[in-house]
């Protein structure tokens, strides 16, 4: 961690959610990708609290956060931002997220569009259809998914994973039938699964199981301010040009920061001279 703030914990209908203050400015709510954490996107939260106040906000089932009560849901998450802004009396924000921080971006957006002020959505995963996957790929990625949608698989699983060599197979695996840039990131998602717990293979299937039916960019109507994406033409995971095509004909106030990033997220460690490097232009116009 670089910056020494504390992490809040507050009870919501269906949850408890941890999440971090930190920064002075208009307030932003930060969602991250699948499996983000407060410890490793401090150095995210330093670079936007030059210009916001930042409330990060772990996902219902990752670091402190405690999983629903029920089955998640993007669109229940949607409506724990309205909540979570509620309890803590912030009356108008920006919402930013980061890939499938972008899919429960819009879920918010669709549910509390009057206290939103911009979105901000970077590399977002905003349908299946944007998926970089052909036909066969999709097909295959679907019925995994499907497969491990059950909680006497997800146990077997999750005494699995904690053996670094099947991991990294598993991640092989997947990454031969799907998307074949995942195993790019075999390290950083093998270090992640290795410490999950129980409860989060749960939610992390969930959650891949959205990404791969839903399209809630498809439900939203125009929405009369600012909608800014940031994305890299040479995304590996998300398709530029239908993920512009699609924001471009649900909202009429589009502005785009394309990035100079080959992969859908740095292979490299975060760092302030990275973040300044190659995003400092798109924290000035936000």
């Amino acid at each position: 961690m670089t910056t020494k703030s504390k992490i809040n914990t507050i009870k919501l209908q269906d949850t408890k959610i941890a999440y971090i203050k930190y920064g002075q400015g208009p307030v932003l709510i930060v969602l991250g990708g699948i499996m983000a954490r407060i410890d490793s996107w401090m150095y995210v939260i330093d670079f936007l609290s030059q210009k916001f106040t930042v409330y990060f906000i772990e996902l219902p089932g990752y670091g402190n956060s405690s999983p629903f009560n029920s089955e998640y849901s993007s669109e229940r998450m949607g409506m724990i931002i309205k909540d979570f802004t509620q309890e803590l009396k912030i009356e108008k924000f920006s919402i930013i997220g980061f890939s499938f921080g972008s899919f429960v971006s819009l879920f918010a957006l669709k549910n509390i569009i009057s206290k939103i002020d911009k979105v901000f959505l970077i590399a977002p995963c905003i349908s299946y259809k944007v998926l970089n996957f052909n036909r066969p790929q999709l097909i295959f990625s679907r019925a995994a998914v499907n497969f491990f949608d059950n909680n006497n698989l997800q146990k077997l699983l999750m005494v699995l994973i904690k053996n670094k060599r099947f991991t990294e197979f598993f991640i092989l695996i997947i990454s031969r039938f799907s998307n074949k840039d995942i195993y790019s990131y075999k390290d950083m998602l093998a270090s992640s699964l290795i410490s999950m717990r129980t409860e989060t293979i749960n939610v992390l299937v969930k959650q891949i199981k959205e990404v791969l039916y839903l399209s809630p960019i498809d439900d939203l109507k125009d929405y009369n301010k600012k909608i800014y994406l940031g994305m890299s033409k040479q995304d590996q995971f998300l398709n530029y040009e239908i993920t512009h095509k699609l924001l471009s004909e649900k909202f009429s106030n589009l502005e785009v920061f394309e990035f100079n990033l080959s992969n859908h997220q740095p292979l490299e460690p975060l760092s302030q001279e990275f973040l300044q490097k190659n995003f400092s232009h798109i924290l000035e116009n936000m």
